[in-house]
């Protein structure tokens, strides 16, 4: 987003502008990987407020702001309060471009948006559930191995053999799976989740195999 210019902030958009696809995903695998933060409470009445109004919430940012869609919704939970309330207010503002968030930005008086802010901050993070990329083996076995056996030597009729494959023909392949040009409809699920360095990695696993 701050690539293209839907978000404006300069100095982020002069560090990202040097950034690959694979250098984005390195730097989010790197703090998806640290320890989330627990952060101090604030006042009773602002966290107490801010709970009944994250009801609203929660639908897509998840209970207590754990979201349980991490590909696609931010969780909000320790988050840091001055950015949450900056963020809100750039929403409502239309600063930041996100249909569904103006709606309810600006549905939300100055007080709320404080309320809502110090509640979020207050709640204990849950640590994220990811795969390094430099050892896939993981993530292999939960989305591959029932069908493409063990190792990649499937035992199934009509699943072909990945070991020893080559590694850059699993990486089209699995692209043409997201793109919507192979329409095997249990491989355009499994490929659908997968971000580039997770194919990557896991066509390298295959290959040495």
């Amino acid at each position: 987003a701050y690539q293209h210019g839907l978000r404006q902030h300069p100095a982020m958009q002069d560090i990202v502008s040097f950034y690959s696809d694979t250098d984005m995903e390195k730097a989010a695998y790197f703090y998806a990987m640290q320890t989330p933060a627990t952060r101090t409470a604030q006042a009773k009445a602002d966290l107490e407020k801010g709970e009944q109004l994250s009801a609203a919430c929660s639908n897509c940012h998840g209970e207590q702001g754990n979201s349980a869609d991490p590909a696609t919704t931010p969780s909000l939970a320790g988050q840091d309060e001055t950015y949450l309330i900056a963020a809100t207010q750039a929403y409502a503002s239309g600063k930041r471009q996100h249909d569904g968030m103006k709606g309810e930005a600006q549905k939300l008086t100055e007080q709320d948006i404080n309320a809502l802010a110090a509640y979020f901050s207050a709640q204990t993070a849950q640590q994220v559930q990811t795969y390094l990329p430099d050892d896939p083996a993981r993530l292999v076995q939960e989305r591959c191995s029932r069908c493409h056996g063990d190792r990649g030597y499937s035992k199934m009729p009509g699943v072909p053999r990945l070991a020893g494959q080559i590694e850059s023909y699993i990486v089209l392949a699995m692209k043409e799976y997201q793109d919507g040009l192979r329409k095997d409809k249990s491989m355009v699920a499994m490929a659908g989740v997968l971000s580039l360095l997770e194919i990557k990695a896991i066509a390298a696993y295959y290959a040495k195999q």
